[in-house]
């Protein structure tokens, strides 16, 4: 073994002075292995974050086909809303079929009924929504016992499980609410703001194709939010009402409730310096017609106060209108025309 060694040293060239010491040879054996260790380091380390990202993408991609999103109430009130046909004048329902995780597209029923309550019994549906049809009014009951009066043209979608969750309706339209002190908290829920009260009654009126959104407090207490931070929360007591203009958030309150802003229950409408163009639109939505008025009519610079008894046909309730005494006021089937005499 010597001899060859001396043989390679010879081929090499490799002298004595080429040669590694013990101290050396120790120090390049250690370099080695560290190196080493950390190409294993590196390569475990590119390993575990390949697996790691292939875990997070398999659970972003992972969706089991029976497993459905909760969805809240406003999702359903939208979506139902949407689906709701108009054409009959029948009061609808839709209601969803599951208690809990809905599928929009799947189970979802509409109903034609005369009232609600039927569909309370069963207490299958997680929401219900329904839709007083322009023309129509309707009161009813809720799970828990609150009374409610919807105006013409207005949507209401409630949780229908009331004893054990919060008590929340959403409400696209005008009713008035008498709710029932349960200790659960009743929220009237609107695309605006919301209402939170716990027993009290007042009436709420938010169309959504309008820009105002007003609260008249008949009894109790209650808190209005904004959604979207409009205005700063505040509380309202028995007496007062608000009215916000849903496009610039202004806000007015008034002191001393006059009942007559909530007469529509009793098929009387109150107005206060109400232009005629937008007194025009509230008889549409009452009578469920359309009114074609000479635009004199339409942009009259007055505002209108007083109340209009929609007991009666239209034509009688329009002619009791001072400013329409100099016009003609005509219905066709569901078509009213005011023009000069």
């Amino acid at each position: 073994m010597n001899y060859q060694k001396k043989n390679l040293k010879k081929v090499f060239h490799i002298t004595d002075e080429h040669v590694l010491s013990d101290i050396e040879k120790k120090s390049l054996y250690g370099n080695i292995l560290k190196k080493a260790k950390r190409r294993r380091m590196v390569k475990l380390i590119w390993q575990t974050s390949s697996i790691a990202a292939l875990l997070v993408m398999g659970l972003l991609l992972f969706k089991p086909e029976d497993q459905i999103k909760e969805i809240d109430i406003r999702e359903f009130a939208e979506h139902s809303q949407s689906i709701i046909p108009k054409t009959d004048d029948s009061i609808k329902i839709v209601a969803s079929a599951l208690k809990n995780n809905v599928d929009l597209d799947k189970d979802i029923q509409i109903y034609t009924v005369t009232t609600p309550e039927s569909l309370h019994e069963n207490n299958k549906e997680k929401y219900l929504t329904i839709y007083v049809p322009y023309g129509k009014r309707l009161d009813f009951n809720l799970p828990d016992g609150s009374t409610v009066w919807l105006n013409s043209g207005s949507y209401l979608t409630y949780n229908n499980d009331m004893e054990n969750e919060d008590r929340e309706v959403y409400l696209n339209g005008e009713g008035f609410f008498n709710v029932t002190h349960t200790g659960r908290k009743f929220i009237v829920h609107t695309a605006s703001s919301a209402i939170e009260v716990l027993g009290t009654s007042f009436n709420a009126s938010s169309y959504e194709d309008e820009h105002m959104f007003s609260v008249e407090l008949v009894t109790g207490k209650v808190q209005l939010t904004s959604n979207k931070q409009k205005y700063a929360s505040f509380n309202m007591n028995a007496g007062e009402s608000v009215l916000i203009n849903t496009k610039t958030h202004k806000v007015e309150k008034s002191l001393g409730l006059n009942e007559d802003d909530i007469l529509w229950t009793k098929k009387q409408l109150s107005l206060k310096n109400v232009a005629m163009r937008d007194v025009l639109k509230k008889m549409e939505r009452i009578y469920n017609v359309q009114i074609y008025a000479d635009k004199v009519v339409t942009d009259m610079n007055i505002n209108y106060s007083g109340r209009l008894n929609v007991g009666v046909d239209i034509v009688t309730s329009l002619s009791s209108i001072y400013e329409l005494n100099n016009y003609k006021i005509v219905l066709k089937e569901k078509e009213v025309y005011i023009t000069k005499k």
